[in-house]
């Protein structure tokens, strides 16, 4: 049993930690103690998704990540040479270990030339920059963990409490865990599909961007071995609110799926998810995800959206990888709206192969397609194909990107995207 001044302790120092990062505090470059050696982006085994913002507590005991969009917040100073995307050794390096009462900062920096025509007011290429990004996490105790974005409005903030060697207590706005996004999606067959038609009129995302929501959740490691690991999620949060354009009814209500959730609840529901997922002798990874809740406001009549999803990992080599996933949702809808509910889904795949010396480069193939409304077609509606090509040099990355759109739909602002990309991260 924890004694009642080992909680004092920790409830002292995880405030202290929370008035740190409120009020910005910025430790010397120069601390030994807070600013690592830089390792490499993407190593042997890189990791996955940008920006680098994404706790390990939330997907599992130490994941690295398989895409070009490498840095979580860990890789930045812990080894990145484990398996990829959810084939990592259950009894790798804990998110969870103390890196001492002071903050740890990280910076995640993008700059790219794209080709993205179609929005109006801008030219169809210039520079662009998608994250620019500074991270802090606080570890005051083995058990305890704050992290978060330095910014006047965070999208993220979260406490990790982890209670045992097998459950972890989370709070705060929480990284949502589902499917193999961490923390965007590629639903569609791209990262975070909504840049694709960034700047369209009425067009809106698949899924946010960047999918955080308050709210508290667990963590429960079931199996920890070499030949199998298991885990599970669960997770009570505020949930998705109306206010978006309905595509097929004018004036009627209609979910908001893209734009950041806002920080209160419109209605006295609350949605409740979890996400189970299997790896079997680090090779092959398999997972189960759902999603339920209320989205309308409070005194209208409740409709809710139900979202599952399934995914899957392969690593038939150490330096091949396969990823897959799909996504299935029903919404309900209210009056005006010509029909009582509607259905939306994704899935994408994605074929990964390293090579050079020290598999410093990496090739990449993607295709997927979502839906966003199965009542019309829309301009967001997507089958894209594309390839990427990396280079890893260390704490900077170098690629070029390019999509295309193979869904003709009439009045479709743009089909293409390329992309010159160099992402700092320190």
């Amino acid at each position: 049993m924890i004694r009642t001044e080992k909680l004092n302790r920790v409830a002292r120092l995880g405030v202290l930690a929370l008035s740190i990062c409120t009020i910005g505090f910025v430790t010397p470059a120069s601390s030994a103690e807070t600013v690592k050696a830089v390792k490499p982006i993407w190593g042997a085994e890189d990791a996955r998704t940008p920006p680098s913002i994404q706790p390990k507590s939330n997907v599992g005991p130490s994941r690295k990540k398989n895409t070009e969009e490498a840095v979580d917040l860990g890789s930045l100073t812990n080894d990145s040479s484990g398996p990829p995307a959810g084939m990592n050794s259950a009894t790798s390096k804990n998110f969870h270990q103390a890196s001492g009462a002071m903050p740890n900062f990280k910076f995640y920096f993008d700059f790219l030339y794209a080709y993205r025509p179609g929005i109006a007011g801008r030219g169809t290429q210039g520079f662009d920059s998608f994250h620019q990004v500074i991270l802090v996490d606080i570890n005051p105790t083995p058990e305890l963990s704050f992290m978060t974005e330095l910014s006047a409005a965070p999208r993220f903030y979260e406490v990790d409490y982890k209670t045992s060697e097998r459950l972890t207590l989370r709070w705060g706005k929480i990284w949502i865990p589902f499917d193999d996004m961490s923390p965007h999606n590629i639903f569609g067959g791209r990262i975070n599909t909504s840049e694709f038609f960034e700047g369209w009129t009425n067009a809106q995302s698949f899924l946010p961007d960047l999918w955080a929501d308050l709210g508290v959740g667990l963590k429960y490691l079931f199996v920890d071995t070499s030949a199998l690991a298991a885990e599970g999620h669960l997770y009570v949060v505020n949930g998705f609110g109306g206010g978006a354009k309905d595509p097929a009814t004018p004036n009627a209500d209609y979910p908001n799926f893209g734009n950041p959730l806002a920080g209160t609840d419109n209605n006295n529901g609350k949605s409740l998810g979890g996400r189970a997922h299997l790896k079997f002798m680090q090779r092959l990874g398999l997972g189960a995800s759902f999603y339920r809740g209320a989205w309308t406001n409070k005194g209208a009549a409740s409709q809710s959206i139900n979202m599952y999803g399934f995914d899957a990992q392969l690593q038939p080599t150490s330096i091949t990888e396969i990823r897959a996933g799909i996504v299935y949702m029903t919404v309900g809808l209210n009056p005006p709206a010509t029909k009582s509910s509607f259905s939306r889904g994704g899935m994408y795949a994605e074929f990964g192969q390293k090579f050079g010396t020290d598999s410093k480069w990496k090739f990449l193939v993607r295709a997927g397609m979502a839906q966003n409304d199965n009542r019309v077609v829309d301009i967001t509606d997507k089958k894209l194909v594309g390839a990427t090509l990396l280079r890893n040099l260390g704490a900077v990355e170098i690629s070029a990107h390019f999509s295309h759109d193979m869904q003709k739909v009439p009045n479709k602002p743009a089909y293409n995207f390329a992309a010159l990309r160099v992402v700092t991260a320190f």
